[in-house]
């Protein structure tokens, strides 16, 4: 679904306005429906993979979420890196796997070859999700901030 879609102009955005006035004066709720609608958003867009693909969204933004809180809580420097580091580990180790881990088996393939040994590493051909790298940065920023 594109911004400019009628299914976006006539039906999403109506019933995600109509929900968000509906739920005025309950903010975590506002934000929760606002959340969700993101995700079915973003499902839809890459639909009939989009299902298969949410819940790697999923995975991102509820990490630094409980990052986020996690680091709230703590007082202690120590605990805040920890959350720090779980939040940019799962969403980089994202990143790499869905982006860049074909490549790089590629390259070990290509190596081993230039050296005379005959290995095979297989290679990955994952379906690369639409805005990987920017809802991956942006969650990120989140937690770092």
């Amino acid at each position: 679904m594109l911004f400019n879609s009628y299914i976006f102009l006539f039906v999403f955005l109506p019933i995600v306005l109509v929900g968000w006035w509906r739920l005025a004066g309950f903010t975590r709720l506002r934000l929760l429906w606002l959340t969700l609608a993101s995700y079915v958003f973003y499902a839809y867009y890459q639909f009939p993979n989009g299902l298969e693909l949410l819940p790697l969204l999923l995975v991102s933004t509820t990490s630094d979420f409980i990052a986020g809180r996690g680091i709230v809580r703590s007082v202690d420097p120590k605990v805040r890196k920890r959350w720090l580091a779980f939040a940019l580990t799962i969403n980089l180790g994202l990143l790499f796997t869905f982006k860049y881990l074909g490549f790089f088996e590629s390259i070990v393939n290509g190596v081993f070859a230039l050296g005379g040994v005959p290995i095979d590493v297989p290679v990955h051909t994952l379906i690369l999700p639409i805005g990987i790298s920017f809802y991956t940065f942006n969650s990120m920023s989140y937690t770092i901030d």
